[in-house]
């Protein structure tokens, strides 16, 4: 349905996409603006009550006293800029949340090709189980083991974060926001490189010519 993508080919959008902004001088800084004007130093999340009974700022300073005690204990972990640079180079961001009981849990990213179908998994959509008549709630997330492919852990939607983007509501999987420009910025890359050979061909290029006369009549050739 809308922007559907076969599997295969957002894996294939997302490997290139990883591979642009790390060699790619333009891709590279289209994610390094992204992320300093988005999630860049000014970034600041505060709370606000929605319920009564006690004083709005109380409830706000708690909430921001919480939140900041998270990002104290996840410091080495997690951040913004990184949550923000996941989802857009690879479509979507999968933040695994690790609770001992007490506030605050510990959080770890896991990588988005941990996350897939197995033959022996039922009801799953590209490893992640929803309910039967509501594709938009996600009741768990298969993790595969990298070497084998086959279903290492179910882990409960409630310990997983999926942020994902390119993609409507009804999809379960996001796409790279780099999608529209792999194939402009490839073309672009060979484009230099020919124009790079041309350059270096032209400044190489010697005119040969055999001279019958005097060593004066060749010399008079050569200054023409």
């Amino acid at each position: 349905e809308g922007l559907s993508v076969t599997p295969l080919a957002r894996q294939d959008a997302r490997s290139r996409a990883r591979q642009l902004v790390a060699h790619n001088p333009h891709a590279r800084n289209m994610l390094r603006l992204l992320e300093a004007y988005v999630a860049g130093p000014g970034l600041k999340v505060t709370h606000q009550p929605r319920c009564l009974g006690e004083g709005p700022s109380d409830l706000a300073s708690r909430a921001d006293g919480l939140w900041k005690g998270f990002l104290e204990r996840n410091a080495t972990h997690y951040s913004h800029r990184e949550h923000t640079r996941r989802t857009w180079r690879d479509g979507e961001c999968f933040l695994r949340k690790f609770s001992s009981g007490v506030w605050p849990p510990g959080v770890r990213f896991a990588a988005p090709e941990r996350i897939g179908s197995d033959p022996s998994a039922v009801a799953a959509s590209d490893g992640i189980e929803t309910l039967p008549e509501d594709v938009e709630t996600p009741v768990a997330y298969l993790m595969l083991d990298m070497q084998t492919g086959r279903l290492a852990e179910r882990v409960s939607a409630t310990s997983m974060l999926h942020t994902r983007v390119g993609v409507d509501s009804n999809q379960t999987r996001g796409l790279t926001v780099f999608l529209p420009v792999l194939d402009v910025l490839d073309c672009y890359d060979q484009w230099m490189k020919t124009e790079l050979t041309a350059r270096k061909l032209q400044s190489s290029i010697v005119l040969w010519r055999k001279v019958q006369g005097s060593p004066q009549q060749a010399q008079a050739l050569a200054d023409s």
